[in-house]
């Protein structure tokens, strides 16, 4: 599907980390349902991307904006005792944000802009999950196994109208591809190929018995080091 056909060095400045803290559970469970202790924590840390150079780099999210995705996403990933768990907030400005916009623009296969945005991406810790925030993609997600890191962009350029975009539904997508989940071409899974689905995002949820074990065993694991587009993972 995306393959990577270049490589750009890169270098960043750390802004100053004002969106930095660790964050407490979020997602309180229901009577009856699974209690938060038995829950497992993806640590993951949230990088706010910023560029002087690119204005589709430049993330106009906050911590509340992404909390609210956060929020949504793990009362998708509750059915299998799992959710995500910010520990750190940080702000990374890149030089490198015109080289990305001239791709992005000039580039004419996906593989191009796949190897312009990781050029973009921040030195992460492969022992967490990571979430990077770019304020425009051509797709609203992306998981990038090599550095163990999900690609988020506020606007999806392809999707009209932009109200069926849910950022929720798509980070748990995301993080389900970082725990082994390949697509499918289930109707109303979450991890179905939604180009082939006349569904808005949002209704793209479910998770079959396969795949909620599958993904409480990664968990325990890590990140898995594959591309969401390699092919590789459980389908159903």
């Amino acid at each position: 599907m995306i393959k990577r056909c270049l490589f750009l060095a890169l270098t960043f400045l750390s802004c100053s980390p004002d969106r930095e803290e660790t964050i407490e559970t979020r997602i309180v469970p229901k009577p009856g349902s699974i209690e938060e202790s038995e829950l497992t924590k993806l640590e993951t840390k949230v990088y706010f991307m910023s560029s002087n150079e690119c204005e589709l780099v430049q993330s106009s999210y906050d911590q509340t904006d992404i909390d609210e995705s956060i929020d949504q996403a793990n009362l998708i990933l509750l059915s299998a005792g799992l959710e995500i768990d910010v520990i750190e907030y940080r702000n990374f400005n890149t030089q490198l944000g015109q080289a990305f916009c001239d791709f992005y623009h000039g580039g004419d296969t996906s593989g191009q802009t796949i190897a312009a945005l990781k050029a973009l991406l921040p030195p992460t810790d492969k022992t967490t999950f990571n979430v990077i925030l770019i304020k425009e993609s051509r797709s609203t997600g992306v998981y990038l196994g090599e550095s163990r890191t999900v690609v988020m962009g506020e606007i999806d350029n392809r999707k009209d109208p932009l109200e069926l975009i849910d950022h929720g539904t798509v980070l748990a997508h995301e993080f389900g591809h970082a725990l082994g989940l390949a697509h499918n071409n289930i109707a109303g899974n979450l991890m179905g190929r939604k180009s082939h689905e006349d569904q808005p995002t949002h209704e793209v949820t479910d998770l079959t018995d396969n795949q909620i074990q599958a993904i409480q065993n990664q968990a325990i694991k890590g990140p898995v080091d594959f591309d969401s587009f390699s092919g590789k993972g459980v389908v159903q």
